[in-house]
């Protein structure tokens, strides 16, 4: 038997059935958490993100009106979530960490591997230095591989915007990566 469909999901959730709310979180809770992650450059704070994002989403489900896809909803609110961590960040002086996602295959050989995390923490440390507009895009489309319609719903931008955004972004990555 397939998967429920959100919406299915979503209207179990309204009548009790918390199965179903779960099943929601499972389905949507590892895009948030690797998109907020890529945001803040902190798994903590990318879980607090998701914890707040689906408590939110809770609170919505009684009033869903159907007219987006919750993700769209978890997204927006996960990227409002991150923004304000990183103002809150920017006053008090912090600067992003240096988190990086280090290869998990094995069979790697060790040089391969020590290669491999070495370019994930420069890349990880060259998109921390991004606007967070450029940011979000970047682990949108690259990262999630959401297509810029898709991206534009999301930020509430044209897709034209969410194209020029990227490339804008690329470009500075390309320039940044040169330097590292």
């Amino acid at each position: 038997m397939p998967d429920p469909s959100d919406e299915d999901l979503i209207l179990r959730a309204r009548e009790g059935d918390e199965d179903a709310f779960f099943a929601l979180y499972e389905r949507h809770k590892g895009g948030v958490f690797r998109f907020a992650r890529r945001m803040l450059a902190d798994e903590d704070a990318a879980a607090d993100v998701v914890q707040d994002c689906f408590e939110y989403f809770f609170r919505k489900i009684p009033t869903w009106r159907f007219e987006a896809k919750p993700s769209t909803l978890l997204f927006r609110a996960a990227r409002n979530r991150c923004l304000n961590a990183l103002e809150k960040r920017r006053r008090r002086g912090e600067t992003l960490g240096e988190e990086g996602e280090e290869a998990e295959d094995d069979a790697l050989d060790p040089a391969s591997l020590a290669e491999t995390a070495d370019l994930s923490r420069r890349v990880a440390r060259a998109l921390a230095t991004l606007d967070p507009g450029r940011r979000e895009v970047v682990a949108l489309k690259v990262m999630k591989g959401l297509s810029y319609d898709r991206i534009g719903e999301i930020l509430g931008i044209p897709a034209g915007t969410v194209k020029s955004r990227l490339h804008k972004a690329l470009e500075e990555l390309r320039e940044k990566m040169k330097g590292s």
